[in-house]
């Protein structure tokens, strides 16, 4: 007894998807010589006449416990002679799934007065296994702030002024490690907070008038 066979297949395959054929052979002639395959011990997977295995399921790796089936292969000839053996076949992870960001990590408040360091962290998930489910974040067009590809942590780089801008809109992109990777998009909303951090001022130096005793209120 052996293992002639392993075979594999991506869990986006349909059902009736054709995942290999073993092939086997009996020197007799006529009825004696007609061969038939079964598969023990399983739901998902069917084998025909001629030795082909087809999938009987739709499948999804993310979820599944199982990720490999190692079933027992049995063929028998007319003449009730057979053979049994082993088939390994194996499910392989495809990235059908873009990251989603977590909604309260898109809005932050951030006083006129903040340092240069970090102030907080955009986050998003990907559902699927391994590397797939692995996030790089990245942002558009600003200057003004930085994001972690690994971490997503937030970083200003610049002086803010509620004065010169309050609202700042940012496009953040999380993108997936998979092959091919997929990405999501979405709006960082940085609001900046006002703080009491500039003294009165004259428009020009002070015109002082004497104004006198007998002038009345109005005049």
């Amino acid at each position: 007894e052996d293992r002639p066979c392993d075979f594999s297949f991506l869990e986006n395959s349909v059902v009736g998807y054709n995942i290999g054929c073993i092939n086997a052979f009996d020197v007799d002639k006529g009825k004696n010589g007609q061969l038939e395959y079964s598969l023990s011990n399983n739901i998902s997977f069917t084998i025909n006449s001629s030795g082909c295995i087809f999938l009987n399921d739709n499948f999804d790796f993310d979820i599944l416990t199982t990720k490999v089936w190692v079933l027992k292969l049995i063929v028998n000839d007319g003449g009730n002679l057979g053979i049994e053996t082993e088939v390994s076949i194996r499910i392989l992870d495809v990235n059908d799934i873009s990251p989603v960001f977590i909604s309260n990590s898109l809005s932050f408040n951030l006083r006129e007065s903040f340092s240069h360091s970090v102030f907080g962290t955009v986050s998003a998930i990907d559902g699927d296994s391994g590397v797939a489910g692995e996030v790089v974040y990245s942002l558009q067009n600003t200057s003004v702030f930085s994001i972690s590809p690994d971490t997503g942590d937030l970083t200003l780089l610049d002086r803010l002024d509620f004065e010169l801008q309050e609202v700042y809109m940012i496009n953040v992109t999380a993108t997936d490690k998979g092959i091919p990777p997929l990405k999501s998009d979405a709006i960082l909303t940085i609001t900046v907070v006002n703080i009491n951090d500039n003294a009165p001022e004259f428009i020009d130096t002070p015109n002082c008038t004497n104004v006198a005793e007998s002038v009345e209120a109005g005049d």
